[in-house]
């Protein structure tokens, strides 16, 4: 729907909420249960917030410039490219996040 062209703004959310929850609730269990290991704790919750952050980003990046592709597809008001450009898509579909980046900037 419209709100597509946001990057699914619940995902992000979703993604980022849960790396800052991680990010107070590791060091603070580790403080209640084992606190030696709060410098492990504090580096779990850390990493969970930039892996989540980064998850929550590219989703949203790909969302929006999958939307903005399909738009732009549109405006050709070409059914035949529309059909190419559809079936290539779910054909060249990367199967690591290495593919997807270096499939995203080549076609950039």
């Amino acid at each position: 729907g419209d709100l597509e062209l946001l990057g699914s703004p619940v995902e992000v959310l979703g993604n980022l909420g849960s790396g800052v929850w991680d990010f107070f609730y590791e060091p603070a269990t580790a403080l209640l249960h084992s606190p030696r290991e709060l410098h492990l704790a504090v580096a779990k919750g850390t990493l969970s917030l930039v892996r989540n952050t980064v998850l929550g980003t590219a989703q949203a990046t790909s969302k929006v410039s999958g939307t903005l592709g399909k738009g732009l597809a549109a405006l050709s008001m070409d059914d035949e490219y529309m059909r190419r450009r559809a079936a290539r898509m779910a054909a060249q579909r990367p199967q690591t996040l290495a593919e997807g980046l270096r499939d995203g900037a080549r076609n950039l």
